[in-house]
């Protein structure tokens, strides 16, 4: 049998005293460390090969790690054993504590190891949901614990040192949940008397326990957590993006989370998807009354960098704008900073970030109807609310030619057909649309609107079209591009229902 025994480690002990939950690298697989979860119950782990016995201590450690990370992280006993550096002999906490901080985890362990541990202190976090590696005299256990190797439990002193992983405190029994991994594969554990355990436990002669725990289990932040459909706003600055929290755990509290957000540039835009308009030019004079309440409620300045809070029912996550003029297409996520799951996400969606030359485009609501081939009337207003004029450059002999040209800003209308239903589609061939509509010059200074009263040609083929209408100037191209949403007319086209015996 080659049962390792602890004595040849005990003499490296003094030495792991210098070894503190300061002096080790934070845990690198999530944000904040990591901490179990309520109820969760690790794999067990045998020390048994072919019938010899490797350390007991790494297969318990393997079972605590497992525990730790609630599954999340599994480490083979040989590879903590290897990452340890410790290949010879019996192995200590101290080894432990190298390999766990290998992997990114702080392990402190009682008593010269960072943590000083009673057996008050011990069951409070079994009963809190943690888990332990308590080393002590298998020798001392009672006779039926014993059965799983009758020659060493009838061992003495340094021959018969031993390490038990404990899972969970019974208070109301007396009892912990222990996995020995002297017993077989498929074993899964027994419960013990704390007195039996307390006759098997190495104590100091303060009372410290020679033992090595995970922090308390602790509920996952979003758990049980149901939000409600993102709701997306933009100022001038920032991005904010909003969730109500419809139902929560009794007695949870917001964890805190992470934010990403990626904003991608797109030389090309389908006015079908979901999009988002930033507020323009601040201070322009033209901002509604409603687009100057909705800015003032997004915390004015746009901060540093995407962060998230809870406040008043609600999840939000707010963060800055590009810089740069365009339509960016945009997906949130929000990460659950413990266990790195995403919480929350909204997207992905075009976002109009306008630039000087910007334009607002105030459209009749709802959707209108024609036949097909018609002419629909639309009405509706634009005013320029940027910084920059659209007026025509005067031309004048000593400017450069770049900047003599006319911008001949225009308003211009293209239809653009929602995908049918494959299943009503089936065998109709799809007619190309129409050609874009030219609805005339626009020449608007700083500050200034227009109504504008158009009729267009209805597309011919019955369905669900849109009227997009855009903004283009012969120096800067299309406004949609630069920043400034569409204005966008909903189009039910269907065919004349034919009147029994009309001709």
């Amino acid at each position: 049998m080659r049962h390792r025994s602890f004595a040849r480690a005990l003499a490296a002990l003094a030495l792991a005293a210098a070894v503190t939950l300061g002096s080790l690298p934070s845990a690198a697989l999530a944000v904040d460390p990591p901490r179990p979860l309520p109820g969760y119950v690790p794999s067990f782990v045998t020390e048994r090969e072919a019938g010899a016995w490797e350390d007991c201590i790494w297969a318990a450690a393997e079972m605590l790690l497992d525990k730790w990370t609630s599954g999340v992280t599994r480490v083979d006993r040989r590879q903590l054993r290897k990452l340890s550096g410790d290949t010879e002999g019996g192995s200590s906490l101290a080894d432990v504590t190298k390999a766990y901080s290998r992997l990114g985890f702080a392990l402190a362990w009682s008593p010269i190891g960072g943590d000083n541990v009673t057996w008050p202190e011990l069951l409070k976090r079994l009963e809190q949901g943690g888990g332990a590696i308590l080393l002590g005299d298998y020798g001392k256990l009672p006779s039926r614990l014993g059965r799983w190797n009758r020659t060493f439990w009838a061992r003495t002193g340094a021959e018969d040192d031993h390490a038990l992983y404990l899972d969970r405190y019974d208070r109301k029994r007396g009892r912990i949940f222990v996995m020995d991994p002297l017993a077989p594969r498929d074993w899964t554990g027994e419960w013990v008397s704390v007195a039996a355990l307390k006759r098997y436990a190495w104590r100091n002669h303060a009372g410290r326990l020679w033992v090595a725990m995970t922090p308390a289990a602790s509920l996952a932040p979003v758990r049980g957590v149901e939000l409600g459909e993102p709701v997306v706003l933009a100022d001038s600055d920032s991005l904010d993006v909003s969730w109500s929290i419809d139902r929560t755990p009794t007695g949870w509290a917001y964890a805190g989370s992470s934010v990403s957000a990626e904003m991608t540039p797109i030389g090309e835009v389908n006015p079908l998807e979901s999009f988002v308009v930033a507020s323009s030019v601040a201070g322009s004079p033209l901002l509604t009354q409603a687009a100057r309440s909705d800015a003032e409620g997004l915390d004015g300045a746009a901060a540093a960098g995407p962060t998230s809070s809870v406040a008043d029912g609600l999840l939000r996550a707010i963060m800055p704008l590009p810089t740069a003029p365009g339509v960016y297409r945009v997906t949130i996520r929000v990460i659950d900073r413990r266990l790195g799951g995403e919480f929350a996400s909204a997207g992905p969606f075009n976002l109009y970030v306008p630039g000087p030359r910007a334009a607002n485009f105030i459209m009749p609501g709802g959707s209108q109807s024609a036949e097909p081939g018609t002419l629909l009337a639309v009405s509706f207003a634009v005013l320029n609310v940027g910084s920059a004029s659209w007026l025509d450059t005067p031309r004048m002999a000593d400017l450069p030619l770049d900047v003599m040209a006319h911008r001949a800003t225009r308003l211009v209308a293209r239809w653009v057909a929602e995908p049918p239903d494959p299943l009503e589609s089936e065998g109709l061939a799809i007619a190309a649309p129409p050609e874009p509509i030219d609805l005339g010059l626009l020449p608007l200074d700083v500050g200034f609107g227009q109504l504008v009263d158009a009729a267009v040609r209805v597309p011919a083929q019955p369905g669900t079209w849109r009227l997009v209408i855009d903004l283009v100037d012969d120096i800067d191209g299309s406004f949609a591009l630069s920043g400034s949403a569409p204005g966008i007319v909903d189009v039910d086209v269907f065919a004349p229902r034919l009147v029994p015996g009309a001709h």
